[in-house]
């Protein structure tokens, strides 16, 4: 079980400050009554550097890190050798083990640990085992491996299809919405099942774990181990961008061509279904998940706003 921390405020460290969830966390985590927080990009401190990692750690005395750095481009990852990936993905976080052996870690990692086949229709639970078919989940499942087996006060966020305001990153719904606002052709895949998921809600999710951690008036921290954290219910790439379309069109019949991997012929196969339980997380949380259709409402709300 985790403790909070002590009366003096704790640092809390974020990685991968320009991706994604590094910007929802810098929008959504304000600064803290019980903590403060820096947040760093790779030209600032790079994970990989033995050196730069050492150095951080010594000067600025980090109570958590939030690990939110990563290689993620799934096609690119296929080009990379098996080192070149492994540096990215997993070499940062034996470092920092290596270096803080019980500083508390929350990694974020990816439903694309499962390699989910097309007759698969039960969601993925935390106790299932990884089988990725591609590099990049692999690299993400060796990462996990490693917390789980050598560094007991850590968090692993499994999430999927991450998507945020489109001014936060790419994302397969900036992709859609930008080809909608450009009026071209859609094009979608039927066969790729998953659980879409805000950044706005992982954001929230991690931002009551460090509550936990940081406040000492909070209830029990969140106990270390490993969660699936995605917005409720599951749904195809084909019916997400659909859904995306008809929210910013106010078309039901937004013309959108359904295909196959197959048809798309990518570099790397996705998993045909992927989809994330969150049972175990929804114990501790129940208010903070909601149903995929509310979540991306409020990420297209917050774009109309801009």
């Amino acid at each position: 079980m985790s403790e909070p921390m002590g009366s003096e405020r704790p640092l809390v460290w974020i990685t991968g400050a320009s991706g994604q969830l590094g910007t929802a966390l810098s929008h959504l985590l304000p600064e803290s009554a019980h903590y403060d927080r820096v947040l760093t990009t790779r030209s600032e401190v790079d994970l990989t550097s033995f050196g730069q990692l050492s150095r951080f750690l010594r000067e600025r005395e980090p109570d958590v890190v939030i690990n939110c750095a990563a290689y993620t481009a799934v096609d690119g990852a296929e080009t990379l050798s098996e080192d070149e990936l492994f540096e990215t993905n997993t070499l940062c976080l034996m470092q920092l083990h290596e270096l803080r052996p019980h500083l508390p870690i929350v990694q974020i990692s990816t439903d694309y640990v499962f390699g989910g086949n097309a007759e698969s229709t039960m969601p993925y639970i935390e106790e299932d085992v990884a089988d990725p078919i591609n590099r990049y989940g692999k690299s993400k499942a060796d990462a996990d491996h490693f917390l789980i087996a050598n560094h007991p006060e850590s968090y692993i966020l499994r999430t999927a299809w991450l998507y945020g305001p489109a001014s936060w990153g790419r994302s397969f719904y900036r992709s859609i919405r930008e080809k909608v606002e450009a009026r071209e052709p859609i094009r979608c895949v039927t066969d790729e099942v998953g659980s879409p998921t805000s950044t706005l809600t992982l954001a929230r999710v991690i931002g009551r774990l460090l509550d936990g951690l940081t406040d000492p008036e909070a209830p029990d921290p969140l106990p270390y181990g490993l969660y699936h954290v995605a917005d409720l219910g599951e749904t195809s790439r084909y019916h997400f961008a659909e859904t995306i379309a008809r929210l910013l069109t106010g078309r039901e019949d937004y013309p959108i061509s359904p295909i196959t991997q197959a048809d798309l012929a990518l570099p790397v196969l996705r998993p045909h279904y992927s989809a994330l339980s969150t049972e175990k997380i929804q114990k501790y949380y129940p208010d903070l998940l909601r149903p995929w259709e509310e979540a991306l409402e409020e990420v297209i709300d917050r774009d109309t706003q801009r």
